[in-house]
């Protein structure tokens, strides 16, 4: 074992990921991050969704308003 086995054991520990032979990580661990990644993404898109339809409701909120002022 050389120095850059014992880096590499510590920071898969560090950050608790799991690494096969050769430095790869597992499939399983891969597995975790894509899901992670999408989960992220999905996270992301739902506020993005959220704040255009707050937009859209404060907009016709204040046409609703300006309609009931020229009457």
């Amino acid at each position: 074992m050389d120095q850059r086995d014992g880096w590499r054991s510590s920071w898969s520990e560090a950050t608790g990921r799991q690494e096969a032979r050769g430095g790869q990580l597992s499939d399983h661990a891969i597995n975790d991050e894509r899901q992670t990644d999408s989960q992220r993404r999905g996270e992301r898109e739902e506020r993005r969704r959220g704040g255009e339809e707050e937009r859209r409701r404060g907009g016709e909120e204040e046409k609703e308003g300006g309609e009931e002022r020229e009457r």
